[in-house]
């Protein structure tokens, strides 16, 4: 079987974005307050400030660079965000065995965070969650 990449990962995602009743159907785009993001597309938006959120989130964890989450959902007016972080390979879906252990593991160390997706979405969660509910998913094929 041929390897997927993260693009075409990013790709499936985006399309199971727009075809979800009620969400807009391009990124940036507006429809009943409800905007996904991807990348750093929010520069330039009402939710340019993100930039300012991930400004020192690299998933290497040296806090001396930005880092980007692949998606953002996000609602005026809510406090709920959603994160999505993408990977190419399921078996970079997550470091852990069971995703329960993740309430005690956490993110894990920059080697974790760089490699899987639940990883890197929890650490792109960590910058948001202390003024958002934040739903982390990590997405993989």
């Amino acid at each position: 079987m041929a390897k997927i990449s993260e693009e075409t990962t990013k790709g499936l995602v985006a399309e199971k974005l727009k075809n979800i009743s009620g969400y807009p159907s391009a990124q940036n785009t507006k429809v009943d307050g409800i905007t996904w993001f991807k990348e750093d597309s929010y520069k330039g938006t009402a939710y340019d400030w993100l930039a300012g959120v991930f400004a020192k989130a690299s998933k290497k964890q040296t806090l001396k660079s930005k880092g980007t989450p692949d998606f953002i959902v996000a609602k005026d007016g809510s406090e709920t965000i959603v994160i999505i972080e993408c990977k190419g390979d399921v078996k970079n879906q997550l470091s852990l065995t069971s995703p329960d252990e993740y309430k005690t593991h956490g993110y894990g160390a920059a080697t974790e965070t760089e490699t899987f997706a639940v990883n890197g979405a929890l650490w792109y969660a960590s910058f948001l969650c202390e003024n958002y509910d934040v739903i982390a998913i990590g997405w993989s094929t």
